[in-house]
């Protein structure tokens, strides 16, 4: 299943934290302990947004908004 292939190489190469589908499957959002927050566009395969933790701290956990799938909150 390609889906659980893409899903351990990145808990393995970036140090994954968390991870969550969008409700249409085609975005996951991740947390990683090198204090990103990412968002990935699974159909081409890219990363489309990094956000940095501005203390370098961990984060822990993240998910999209429920209602509005534009919006992430992390922890």
């Amino acid at each position: 299943n390609n889906n659980k292939n893409l899903s351990s190489f990145l808990f393995k190469f970036y140090k994954l934290t968390d991870m969550q589908w969008n409700t249409t499957n085609d975005l996951i959002v991740t947390a990683s302990f090198d204090g990103t927050s990412r968002v990935w566009q699974i159909t081409k395969g890219k990363c489309m947004r990094i956000l940095k933790d501005a203390c370098n701290a961990h984060v822990l956990c993240c998910c999209f908004q429920p209602l509005n799938e534009n919006m992430i909150f992390v922890r």
